[in-house]
């Protein structure tokens, strides 16, 4: 299998199966990593279908074909809900306006103000105060190259790498969100965390350190990414109790969520459904 086949089969399990905290936080249930870069996979192998460059043998068009309804179905919620919260793909910009130009998603899967936010921002493109759609519908990094919204562009740089390190902190150590930003500047500094070397190589490395500005934003940017990817974590390592003083750090943190004592996945298949 390719490199894609296995990274869907991997993801379609993380993403796929219930959990018993999911319901807590629409975060929860949504602002994952492994769910943008699912329907990723899943966008790429069907236009790679399309023009021949993958057969009906391959992983995702097979799993594609076996149930079309839902996965078409995930695939449009998925745009949606990122058109919605303002971290788009081209893609998802694509698959929201085929939406909303069939009648029949009208009232359906538009809430009120996500039509009106369409709207607005259609409006904003036709009078030229966008250049592009993409512009419009602020997709991260338009025309640079640099679109975060991709989690395997995201999770691979040192900006949200940082943003798992608070997380650990804050959660498993009970630092305060500053304390938790010193932490990582001073391991920044000695080389710990992405400084020139590794282990006991590692030097200091002044010039990589970023300003508490930048980590406290970032972290409100990515910190329900770095949660689920937490939570996850758990999960496959078996390890599925949360403390008390766990709980009341992620509950501090993350939108007063409560978390149970102990953490469970479902074995019932839930993508597409």
């Amino acid at each position: 299998m390719t490199e894609d086949e296995d990274l869907f089969l991997e993801l379609t399990n993380e993403i796929s199966l219930k959990n018993n905290y999911e319901h807590l936080h629409i975060n929860l249930l949504t602002h994952k990593c492994g769910l943008r870069v699912l329907k990723n996979l899943i966008d790429k192998a069907l236009e790679d279908f399309e023009e021949g460059r993958v057969t009906k043998d391959n992983q995702i068009i097979k799993a594609y074909e076996s149930n079309r309804k839902g996965y078409d179905e995930f695939l449009n919620k998925v745009s949606l809900y990122f058109v919605g919260t303002k971290r788009p793909t081209p893609k998802d910009i694509k698959t929201v306006m085929i939406m909303y130009a069939d009648d029949k998603n009208q009232g359906t899967d538009f809430t009120d103000d996500l039509d009106k936010y369409v709207k607005q921002t259609l409006l904003k493109y036709a009078l030229g105060d966008a250049k592009t759609l993409d512009h419009a519908f602020k997709v991260t990094g338009a025309g640079k190259g640099n679109d975060l919204t991709d989690p395997r562009n995201l999770t691979n740089s040192r900006a949200y790498k940082y943003v798992s390190y608070m997380t650990e902190y804050i959660i498993n150590d009970s630092l305060s969100m500053a304390k938790a930003y010193k932490a990582v500047q001073f391991n920044i500094f000695k080389g710990l965390i992405h400084g020139k070397g590794h282990g006991k190589d590692a030097k200091p490395d002044k010039n990589s350190q970023p300003d508490k500005n930048s980590l406290v934003d970032n972290f409100n940017l990515y910190k329900w990414y770095a949660l689920n990817e937490y939570l996850y974590e758990k999960l496959t390592d078996f390890d599925n109790e949360l403390t008390e003083s766990q709980r009341q750090n992620i509950s501090k943190y993350w939108d007063n969520v409560k978390l149970p004592r102990f953490i469970e996945q479902d074995l019932e298949f839930k993508l597409g459904g």
